[in-house]
């Protein structure tokens, strides 16, 4: 089953449509808001956190009103506090863009002068503000941008003298092809808003299916008792047999053949079904090793990237594409093998619903049924006999 996963990537490029060819900035940013950052958030991801926002008032009667929000970020093991005006992240966001051109940054809430007080859209702004920083907090590169911890640490984070320093202005050119980048970016577009809730059902997929494969495994057993005492029951009647012609011979010879042709496909059943899950479960221990790959690659692409700030050397350009190319083709297996997880564990799920404890019964009374028989007919010789 393994083989058959993998081989599939081969074509993946061609074959896998990103949805994501479609999506606008503006739609981008919605999308990641409302189907990836709820399920996205670990403890250990939480970067900054954003307070509800506060009423400023100033000049006469408040005539000049605002609301700022407190961010609370942890930067080196240190919390920060520092309060922003909406003004100042479209600031931060229009320098951000100019600083890291091609990056597919997700857009700020809309403004909204009609509803400016409204407590829902208030709301919406606070929960989307703290994804759009959330969401650049966990971006391999974003992350070290100077910029970024000015924005969280200091009142005046504007400098223009960034834009001009070498370290702050990597273009995607210098770093690798500015389409894989695109690429890179919507791919993990798509594995996110696909693929986040998965992990945290696979667990409880991976026990269920040890369960039912255990289940499984106990039935199996059975059968091979069923299979034993058949033959001994066989044995006994074989004496009938041999002995003075009687009426039901033809019968027994019947009820025997019939309940072996029963064992022989219940057994054929039980082992189809235990292929089955063995594959599931084979899929889902190599789904994890190579989600650990993708980590392992994603520490190699931090400390490269860390090298290439510091030394500017082209080796270090040369390497970061590579794993950047490595990583995407890790990234779109693990997109493909978890599909097929999806897929397989759909139909067991949706066929297999009480199935199992069915086959149970159903070799019970059958094995009930064949023994009552037997026993019939050795009574009625017994007393033949008698």
């Amino acid at each position: 089953m393994e083989n058959d996963i993998i081989s599939t990537t081969k074509s993946i490029w061609e074959d896998v449509q990103l949805s994501a060819d479609t999506i606008k900035d503006s739609e981008l940013s919605e999308l990641y808001y409302t189907k990836i950052f709820p399920s996205q958030i670990r403890n250990e991801e939480l970067f900054c956190k954003v307070a509800k926002p506060e009423l400023v008032n100033e000049g006469w009667f408040g005539y000049k009103s605002y609301y700022v929000y407190e961010i609370t970020s942890i930067l080196d093991n240190k919390e920060y506090k520092i309060k922003r005006r909406f003004r100042e992240f479209e600031e931060f966001h229009n320098m951000l863009i100019k600083l890291y051109p091609g990056f597919n940054i997700p857009a700020l809430p809309s403004k909204s002068i009609i509803n400016y007080h409204n407590l829902e859209t208030l709301t919406h702004r606070q929960s989307h503000i703290e994804f759009y920083l959330n969401y650049l907090a966990s971006h391999f590169l974003l992350k070290k941008c100077d910029l970024f911890s000015k924005f969280l640490t200091e009142k005046d984070f504007l400098d223009l003298n960034l834009l001009k320093n070498s370290s702050f202005n990597l273009s995607l050119e210098q770093l690798y092809d500015k389409k894989l980048a695109e690429l890179s970016t919507k791919l993990d577009l798509v594995f996110r808003n696909r693929h986040l809730s998965f992990d945290e059902e696979i667990g409880d997929m991976f026990n269920d299916l040890q369960k039912t494969q255990q289940s499984l495994e106990f039935l199996e057993s059975l059968l091979q008792k069923s299979f034993q005492l058949f033959k001994d029951q066989s044995l006994s009647l074989e004496n009938l047999r041999q002995g003075d012609f009687c009426p039901w011979i033809y019968e027994l010879t019947q009820l025997e053949d019939k309940h072996k042709s029963f064992l022989d496909s219940f057994s054929l059943e039980i082992s189809k079904e235990l292929l089955k899950i063995k594959g599931l479960l084979s899929a889902i221990n190599i789904l994890q090793v190579y989600k650990i790959k993708s980590l392992t690659i994603n520490k190699l692409i931090s400390r490269k990237q860390d090298k290439l700030d510091l030394y500017k050397h082209e080796k270090y350009k040369t390497d970061l594409a590579n794993l950047d190319i490595l990583h995407c083709d890790i990234v779109m297996k693990i997109h493909k093998i978890q599909e097929n997880i999806e897929q397989e564990y759909s139909y067991y799920q949706t066929n297999h619903t009480g199935k199992f404890q069915l086959l149970f019964s159903n070799l019970a009374e059958k094995t009930s049924d064949f023994y009552s028989q037997c026993s019939l007919y050795l009574l009625q010789e017994k007393h033949k006999n008698q």
